[in-house]
């Protein structure tokens, strides 16, 4: 590990050694995140993995809140950059940002999943009885049986 990344994050002693983040690499993990970095790409440059950084924003209300703070800046510049394109006529840009921020939806409403099969049954038009009689007649008819004689 170089000498940068172990100013990032101290490992701990006992079983399990987890990791903690420092108060620079704090700083460095806000930072990387407002600029659009990814989880794993800000664990990579801690020096740790993504699931270490996980568990150690779990341990850390400092750490957790410096995440929040970096994913709520992006948040914020993104949603400035399309209220100002949708401001600006974009309606694509406003369409997105209604669905996005304000749960709208243009089409039928979206149905809550559950763990129920959904079962469609599709039933035949009427028939008339003779035709409903020939469908349901289950007997061999004779001129089949002498085919299938031959």
């Amino acid at each position: 590990m170089s000498k940068s990344k172990r100013t990032l994050t101290t490992r701990g002693r006992g079983t399990g050694r987890p990791y903690s983040v420092t108060a620079p690499g704090r700083e460095v993990v806000e930072k990387m995140l407002a600029n659009g970095c990814s989880r794993a790409t800000v664990a990579a440059t801690l020096g740790i993995s993504e699931t270490a950084l996980a568990n150690a924003a779990t341990r850390d209300p400092d750490l957790s809140a410096s995440i929040e703070r970096g994913d709520g800046a992006l948040e914020t510049e993104l949603v400035g950059h399309l209220l100002a394109h949708a401001r600006e006529g974009n309606v694509t840009a406003a369409i997105f940002l209604l669905k996005a921020k304000r749960h709208f939806r243009d089409s039928t409403p979206v149905e809550p999943k559950t763990d129920r099969p959904n079962i469609t049954i599709n039933l035949p038009g009427a028939a008339s009885p003779e035709d409903y009689a020939r469908m349901i007649d289950v007997t061999p008819d004779q001129e089949n049986q002498q085919r299938n004689k031959a």
